[in-house]
């Protein structure tokens, strides 16, 4: 996905697009203003690579020169554990004042379309108790197929994750299903 995507936004233009190496510093500033996110020399490195990387898609999201998100995309080649092989959304940082405008969804809707270029399914996995992820994912047709304490090497904390799966072959994954 090299292409932009121009959407209106709450507050202003969203800019939704595939990053380049000139954007790493941009995420690292997305996750130090994000209570909690790592912006290690290991993140720049992961950032950087995975940019560089063909089966891998890194985005943010901008509202004009000021970026306000990031999420990455990974395929794993083998399966591990519980998790099979497949595409995974693998990362995602909201900057906390853009946070429930719409931007994740944003997100995962250009993921999901990426990945229904190359494959029937997707995948992702998150903490039990993380009921705002789980809801915006839902949404997206995600359903949980696993329980477990870890996942891709990701533990969890009171070992309590789930892996999610979306069928992306009976539906256009551009549009979000509604709530239940």
């Amino acid at each position: 996905m090299r292409q932009t995507r121009h959407v209106d936004g709450e507050l202003g233009r969203i800019l939704v697009r595939a990053a380049t190496g000139d954007d790493v510093e941009a995420v690292l500033d997305v996750q130090l203003r994000s209570p909690g996110r790592s912006a290690s020399a290991h993140f720049r490195q992961h950032v950087s690579a995975g940019i560089a990387d063909e089966s891998v898609l890194v985005l943010i999201a901008t509202v004009g020169p000021e970026t306000v998100a990031w999420a990455m995309t990974t395929h794993f080649d083998e399966s591990e554990g519980l998790a099979p092989a497949g595409y995974y959304l693998t990362g995602v940082t909201v900057a906390p004042e853009w946070r429930r405008k719409g931007v994740g969804g944003l997100l995962v809707q250009a993921r999901l379309n990426w990945i229904g270029e190359r494959d029937t399914k997707a995948f992702f996995f998150t903490n039990a108790c993380n009921d705002g992820s789980i809801k915006l994912h839902e949404r997206y047709g995600f359903r949980p197929v696993a329980h477990g304490a870890r996942f891709r090497g990701v533990s969890f904390e009171g070992g309590r994750g789930i892996l999610f799966e979306a069928d992306l072959t009976h539906r256009d994954s551009r549009t979000p299903r509604r709530p239940k």
